[in-house]
């Protein structure tokens, strides 16, 4: 670096604020202050203003008590250890496991038997069976777009190719009586 470079100078070219900022000291140390201060703390009378006053206390300390903690810190932990493993119970864990698995099982096959007991053809053959003549010839209107009583003067009512389930899934859209 040459004697003649300055950052400030660097800083303006550069554009930074950090050019407008004083190189001064703000704060300014006594003459001799270190040297003062090493007099001051060594001072006899600083010594003895820093001795506690002894003071009677409510509670008092055993002579060994802190020798001893972590001894008897040590042996309580180590007794709760043994106590928490002493009530845990191996057995009860595998017959928990059993009636879980038994109920699981149970409820599997309860809900099984309902599902496939209470569906099949004949249960909406019954239900369509029990619709009225009124529905059948609104639904066929509606989605054939057919008068049913024009076919069944004709007696054509074969020739229309309408499933029971094409009924069924109507019925179920539009409401069953």
């Amino acid at each position: 670096m040459s004697e003649d470079y300055n950052i400030h100078d660097e800083l303006k070219g550069m554009g930074s604020p950090l050019a407008d900022i004083s190189k001064n000291m703000p704060y300014s140390v006594p003459v001799d202050y270190f040297n003062a201060f090493k007099v001051n703390t060594t001072n006899e009378n600083l010594d003895s203003e820093l001795i506690i006053q002894h003071t009677d206390l409510p509670f008092s300390v055993p002579q060994i008590y802190f020798e001893e903690l972590p001894m008897k810190v040590l042996a309580a932990a180590k007794s709760k250890e043994q106590l928490l493993n002493k009530n845990k119970r191996i057995i009860f864990a595998p017959r928990l496991q059993w009636l879980t698995a038994a109920m699981l099982a149970l409820i599997v096959s309860l809900g099984g038997y309902i599902m496939f007991s209470s569906g099949g053809n004949t249960n909406s053959e019954k239900m369509l069976s029990a619709v009225s003549r009124n529905d059948i010839h609104e639904y066929l209107q509606h989605r054939y777009d057919v008068d049913p009583t024009a076919i069944i003067e004709n007696q054509h009512v074969n020739e229309l190719k309408v499933e029971n389930k094409d009924i069924v899934a109507y019925l179920n859209d539009t409401g069953w009586e």
